[in-house]
């Protein structure tokens, strides 16, 4: 949950510094069949493959430079590490053209012309021609990569800077494209929706529930709790600082299109709360010291249940409690007032949380998953209850679905030990036929510190889960520190068509022994979802 949440995690952990290991790679140097495009197409669906970007002048690896995730980066020479930010998504857009993302960013290079010289930089996908290039061969298994708008060759000048040059078939221009399997990626589109400006502008959470109800089917529904609205936001598109968020929660309606425009998404709005774009009211009299956070749900016919805590800002939480929505008959907006119920054996304990997640898999029952800390290690707990009755849990206690929850260790279903990291961050979803769980590093450490996702699966609602696999590296920056994270969401229902899984994460506007504040104003980009796309293939799906 939130930072107040994880302090006495924090105070007492050991974390152990784990190493990396380089995986062996195949190199492909056949001219023949990188150009041939059934070639480029992996055992996943689509016109694509991930290389490794080697030139030939000094034999170093193509990376987009200080881990950059915004517009304007650019390419430099390292040698390789295997993160994100040196391995290149390469599609094929026929006739040999073909764009280039850059896996750590989900942005693409394209050929920019800046103070009257074209530039190699990274920026959000478009349509134009200089995000558009030429790989055709250079003789000896290397490749030239020309720009389709400016002509120019990417062109490693000083075995730092990738600079754009007329092609002179020199060895700073001849690459080597090494195939590796397909990488997890940042999935920009995904990240630039949040990016939002009107509404909700910045939160934390972003638990997503499918609905298919009536007018509603196809539509997604966002949970978010803490929320900066849109009356914060001042002209140049940030906040003053400091400044604190104004409500405890919001949701977003997503359209049936999926689209990731997000000026087609809209604030739900319901009449539990005084407060604009607030959704559930604060339990307390005095609105700023305490909280209703909403989190996981699920949609069963016309309405939508979503598990909420309850506390004091000073505090962890005091209770959890379920909140029934209405949907609207209409497709509307407004909902109405959500009702809350008190559930035995959830809302009158504090030692587990269910807010890890809640699938249905269409076996007439809906499971949640919870969590229950201590100091160094972390246990995984499922419930579930009837589709037809919301409000009657029953509690997996080892053998048998009883009547109370049971907090001994035959109950548990997950172990996470403190050499796991992964105190704060766990995600449990159903995808394919397999109970999915995510975990993340936990996210209030330093530089140092391991800030990986990893993915592992069950063909059981109540495990074992295999062992965890890493599938991706955090390297959210502010001010060149890793920057603060939590809240890990699976989202299965937004299918791509490449069998790949998007993951969301979100940054809590705090970095390692740095200023959040710039020139007097907060970047809202520091307090947003954050996205991530898995190949299925990376976690045995």
């Amino acid at each position: 949950m939130k930072k107040n949440l994880l302090l006495f995690v924090i105070a007492g952990a050991v974390m152990l510094v784990q190493g990396c290991r380089k995986a062996d790679q195949a190199v492909n140097t056949n001219e023949s069949n990188f150009f041939d495009q059934d070639a480029l197409k992996s055992s996943l669906a689509g016109d694509h493959g991930t290389f490794q970007l080697i030139n030939a002048n000094g034999g170093k690896s193509a990376e987009i430079g200080n881990l950059s995730l915004i517009d304007s980066g650019i390419v430099h020479m390292a040698t390789y590490l295997a993160i994100g930010h040196q391995q290149w998504r390469i599609a094929d857009q026929g006739a040999g053209n073909y764009k280039i993302m850059n896996c750590g960013s989900g942005k693409y290079i394209q050929s920019s012309l800046i103070g009257g010289v074209q530039k190699l930089i990274q920026a959000s996908v478009s349509t134009a021609t200089n995000q558009v290039w030429k790989i055709s061969t250079a003789g000896g298994g290397y490749y030239k990569i020309i720009n389709k708008a400016s002509n120019l060759a990417m062109t490693n000048v000083d075995t730092a800077r990738v600079t754009l040059a007329t092609y002179a078939n020199t060895n700073t221009q001849k690459w080597t494209l090494t195939q590796l399997d397909d990488q997890a990626y940042r999935d920009d589109e995904v990240v630039n929706f949040f990016h939002r400006k009107h509404g909700s502008i910045s939160f934390d959470q972003g638990n997503s529930i499918p609905l298919s109800y009536g007018p509603n089917n196809g539509k997604v529904l966002w949970i978010a709790e803490d929320t900066y609205s849109q009356k914060l936001l001042k002209a140049n598109g940030k906040f003053n600082c400091p400044q604190f968020f104004d409500i405890h929660n919001s949701a977003l309606i997503q359209p049936a299109s999926h689209s990731w425009d997000e000026a087609l998404t809209n604030n739900l709005v319901t009449h539990n709360s005084a407060f604009d774009y607030e959704i559930l009211a604060s339990p307390g009299a005095d609105h700023n010291a305490s909280y209703t956070w909403p989190s996981v749900g699920i949609e069963i016919g016309n309405h939508v249940y979503s598990i909420a805590s309850e506390g004091p800002k000073s505090n962890g939480f005091d209770k959890s409690v379920v909140y029934d929505f209405t949907e609207n008959a209409t497709g509307g907006l407004d909902w109405g007032t959500a009702i809350r119920h008190e559930i035995p054996g959830v809302s009158d304990q504090t030692k587990i949380g269910y807010f890890n997640g809640m699938v249905k898999p269409g076996d007439g029952y809906v499971y949640v998953y919870g969590a229950k800390s201590i100091f160094l290690y972390k246990n995984i707990y499922v419930a579930r209850f009837a589709e037809t009755d919301p409000f009657t849990w029953t509690f997996w206690n080892g053998t048998a679905w009883a009547s109370a929850p049971v907090f001994t260790s035959a109950a548990v279903i997950h172990f996470i030990g403190h050499d796991d990291g992964t105190l704060a961050n766990t995600a449990v979803s159903y995808v394919n036929g397999k109970y999915v769980m995510m975990q993340m590093d936990l996210g209030y450490f330093c530089d140092n510190y391991p800030h990986d996702i990893y993915l592992q699966t069950s063909s059981s609602v109540t495990g074992p889960f295999t062992d965890k696999i890493k599938i991706f590296t955090i390297e959210d920056m502010l001010n060149g520190h890793l920057c603060n994270y939590y809240t890990a969401c699976i989202h299965p229902e937004f299918d791509n068509g490449q069998n790949e899984l998007l993951l969301t994460y979100c940054l809590n506007y705090t970095a390692c022994s740095v200023s959040t504040c710039t020139n007097g104003y907060l970047d809202p980009n520091y307090y947003q979802v954050k996205a991530v796309r898995v190949p299925f293939a990376l976690f045995g799906l």
